[in-house]
């Protein structure tokens, strides 16, 4: 077990450190220029170009490109249209990242090479049909709260994981703020009585609890554990605070290592 709760800055991802993280033993990793500048900057042009889709309903406004299970989990159909969905969001995020330097697929390469067992796109088992994974955020600020699919995603592949990370790619950062916040302590079905309004969290539920700050770097690849209650604090500058990002679950009775949005 590492001695301290804090970011490691490695060159590589080896299986020590996923295995540590993934047991909350430390509160990030962070691999500096995964994604050359000009493989940023160009994605950047296209994302403008295609154009930014919004969240319904979060304040802040959440910028994004691609789908997410979250927002097709309330129903059978909703999750049938996500399916239906997925393989030309996937179209769209190779269009923008480019089929020979996907980010996507550098990634999951990157994880693979320090897990012994499987990682790659989460696959639906009942439908037979694969998740999409990799979405293009675009987040300036976001209130205090947590990820957690065996809490929210029930009856789907994603609820059977026992361990849960966020990856973030930054491509584009304002010139100060835009940290994430990330706070040792695991969300839980108690918490829900803080909820503030619009979903979020009430910071009573992070009390004297430590915690590290992740501040943004184009091209870093940065790697924490969801559970954890995370917040990012208001970008400033003209350019706005761009990523790449998945979840990534561990599946224990196959020990594989999923990807989904």
């Amino acid at each position: 077990m590492m001695n301290e709760w804090c970011i490691i800055r490695a060159d590589t991802l080896d299986s020590n450190l996923l295995v540590a993280l993934l047991n909350n033993e430390i509160g990030a990793i962070a691999i500096p220029n995964f994604a050359p500048r000009s493989v940023c900057q160009t994605a950047v042009q296209k994302i403008y170009k295609h154009g930014i889709d919004y969240y319904q309903g979060k304040y802040p406004k959440v910028g994004k490109i691609g789908i997410t299970q979250s927002e097709h989990k309330y129903n059978p159909t909703q999750k049938e249209e996500y399916f239906e969905k997925a393989p030309e969001a996937m179209s769209v995020q190779r269009a923008i990242f480019g089929d020979n330097q996907n980010l996507l697929d550098r990634v999951i390469d990157t994880v693979q090479g320090a897990w012994a067992g499987n990682a790659g796109i989460a696959f639906e088992e009942s439908l037979q049909k694969a998740y999409f994974a990799g979405l293009v955020r675009v987040i300036n600020k976001a209130m205090l709260h947590y990820d957690w699919a065996p809490l929210y995603d029930l009856g789907w592949q994603t609820d059977k994981i026992v361990a849960q990370l966020t990856l973030n790619i930054y491509l584009q950062v304002g010139s100060k703020g835009g940290a994430t916040r990330v706070y040792r302590r695991f969300g839980q079905k108690a918490d829900l009585k803080h909820v503030a309004p619009g979903g979020y969290f009430d910071g009573k539920v992070v009390e004297g609890a430590d915690y590290i700050e992740i501040s943004p770097e184009p091209g870093e690849l940065v790697f924490f554990n969801s559970q954890n209650y995370h917040e990012v604090e208001q970008t400033e500058g003209e350019d706005e605070r761009i990523t790449f990002s998945s979840f990534i679950g561990l599946r224990e009775d196959t020990q594989t290592l999923m990807f989904w949005s």
